[in-house]
């Protein structure tokens, strides 16, 4: 089983791949491959991705902070306090 999925991950990281990359170099390189009339595998999702990424990264960003804040937050209710 454990080979079965090496394969599968190699072949999902491939076509990851592919999908990014721009139309313009698959065309060039001659990997567009028709499916049904218009509609082939030379589609490119690199745009999709990028705005993903900055819907992603901003709230990631909060997430982060919000966490280290609430962490350090019960470090310092731990640490026993000095006496005057």
């Amino acid at each position: 089983m454990g080979f079965g999925k090496i394969i599968l991950g190699v072949v999902l990281f491939v076509l990851g791949l592919w999908l990014l990359l721009p139309s313009t170099w698959l065309s060039s390189m001659g990997l567009c491959f028709p499916i049904i009339g218009k509609i082939s595998l030379c589609q490119s999702y690199w745009m999709d991705l990028w705005k993903v990424a900055k819907g992603i990264v901003p709230a990631g960003m909060v997430a982060f902070g919000f966490f280290m804040a609430w962490v350090e937050y019960e470090d310092m209710k731990m640490r026993p306090r000095k006496k005057k």
